[in-house]
């Protein structure tokens, strides 16, 4: 996953994850040990196996567990784009 992006130039970050799901459980702990606080607060975190999860990750076009979904903005447009990616697996 880009770092960067979250770093500098993102607004939301969604993290679709299953509990038993052994990318999560490697991906994760990595991604927060890398971010700041602050920028750990940005992301939220979303399990597939909940009713609610499910519904979210078909309506943001996700498949798989172990799956970030980041909302930036763009600089010079100011519009914001989606860029979904596959944290391992």
């Amino acid at each position: 996953m880009s770092f960067i992006l979250i770093r500098k130039y993102t607004s939301e970050i969604y993290v679709f994850f299953r509990p038993d799901c052994p990318y999560c459980q490697k991906s994760i702990p990595v991604l927060n040990k890398s971010l700041t606080e602050k920028e750990r607060n940005k992301i939220i975190y979303v399990n597939v196996l909940d009713e609610s999860g499910k519904n979210l990750a078909k309506a943001m076009g996700v498949e798989k567990a172990a799956t970030a979904v980041i909302y930036h903005k763009d600089k010079n447009s100011g519009g914001w784009s989606k860029r979904i990616e596959r944290m391992a697996g």
